[in-house]
């Protein structure tokens, strides 16, 4: 009866844990089509600022079926934010530079030119997206 009691919790996480990844997968042929992604550094004037790269996400159309939410990048997991830039739609995120900030593992394998965005589908379920070949733009410096 004890053996019972301490074998449940474990048949019980081990079935959450295989139910949580039926919910993620990558996406092979993705409708959401990125064009040029990019990335740059920008160097504040002030010493006491903090140091940030962008990673700029342009795309072709908005797709309403896709809900994106978050990006990995080069060890970085961040939030996604929608905009326009240049009259065309983008997905961008901030990546702040701290030395104490552990890196962050993605749920799939990327290069360091790659990105794995993350987003909704319509049912709620979560799906990812690699992208490739991500280019590194000029290093701004401010004032």
């Amino acid at each position: 009866m004890k053996k019972t009691f301490l074998i449940l919790p474990v048949v019980m996480l081990l079935i959450a844990a295989c139910s949580g990844a039926k919910n993620m997968s990558l996406d092979k042929k993705p409708l959401l089509v990125i064009e040029n992604p990019n990335w740059f550094k920008v160097m504040p004037g002030q010493q006491d600022a903090k140091k940030f790269s962008v990673l700029m996400l342009p795309v072709a159309v908005v797709l309403e079926n896709y809900q994106p939410d978050s990006i990995y990048f080069q060890g970085y997991h961040e939030a996604l934010n929608y905009s326009i830039y240049q009259d065309k739609p983008v997905y961008r995120a901030q990546f702040f530079e701290r030395s104490d900030r552990p890196k962050v593992e993605p749920p799939f394998a990327i290069e360091k030119d790659q990105a794995l965005m993350s987003y909704y589908t319509q049912d709620s379920l979560k799906r990812f997206i690699r992208i490739t070949d991500i280019v590194q733009g000029e290093t701004i410096f401010m004032p």
